[in-house]
């Protein structure tokens, strides 16, 4: 969706990353019963009644509460606001506007074409996306997006052990003891080393890609212009992703 309509959602890519696409995951995990990062597969829609809660979720989030003041307070993300609805009229909105392919469930992807209805809509996506379905994803770009699949998959390793390790640390004697001595020293251990040495191959990844395709803020070097696959979306998703992941796991300096 972000490359296909970079040009007129660029200035709402913050918003969808940070708010919407983080809503639609806790609404996922919600409707999975999963508390924990390490047990969370992804997901990219949501049956009906839980699409119902995401936008419950995001409505409350953006226009009620007090982290949503600055996006609400904003006028360059109004596109982006959310309408309230009473319960009924939003399960109309849902099942005749939003999901547009009748499925009975929602994509993050029918929620984006909803959205940002003033300029999107399924058949012109359609129209785009398969302006390049013939090509290929460019190979640095293919490198750069698995290597964050690694620091996923590091990550849940990571989460998965210190979960484990303060769920020990809450026991009585020796072994809770043992537990707490290990958590304190987590940051230090291999896996946290294999966190670090994903978090540096995919930062390399992610810059060799950047170097080729721009950053989706600037326009990509005029030595790529002649590959006709949108970019720019993928390339500040894939940027802003790095970010996220080194301002939680990075190393302190």
């Amino acid at each position: 969706f972000l490359n296909a309509y970079w040009q007129e959602v660029s200035t709402q890519a913050e918003f969808i990353f940070s708010v919407a696409w983080e809503t639609m995951k806790y609404a996922d995990m919600h409707s999975k019963g999963v508390n924990y990062i390490h047990l969370y597969e992804e997901g990219n829609d949501l049956d009906f009644n839980i699409g119902l809660y995401f936008y419950e979720k995001l409505c409350k989030k953006v226009l009620d509460d007090d982290d949503g003041k600055k996006w609400r307070d904003d006028p360059a993300f109004k596109p982006s606001m959310p309408e309230m609805l009473t319960a009924i009229k939003r399960k109309i909105e849902l099942r005749e506007k939003v999901d547009c392919n009748f499925d009975g469930r929602v994509s993050f992807l029918e929620y984006l074409l909803y959205q940002y209805r003033d300029f999107a809509n399924p058949a012109d996506f359609t129209f785009r996306a398969m302006k390049t379905a013939d090509v290929e994803e460019h190979p640095e770009i293919l490198k750069a997006r698995k290597a964050l699949e690694e620091v996923n998959k590091a990550i849940q390793a990571y989460e998965a052990e210190k979960h484990r390790l303060e769920t020990e640390a809450d026991k009585p004697g020796v072994k809770g003891l043992g537990a707490k001595h290990q958590l304190a020293i987590l940051g230090a251990s291999p896996l946290a080393e294999q966190l670090n040495k994903s978090l540096i191959t995919a930062e390399a990844a992610v810059r060799i890609a950047t170097r080729k395709f721009g950053d989706g803020r600037a326009p990509a070097p005029a030595t790529e212009t002649e590959y006709r696959k949108p970019t720019e979306g993928s390339m500040w998703w894939m940027n802003r992703d790095l970010e996220q992941k080194k301002k939680l796991y990075g190393r302190r300096k």
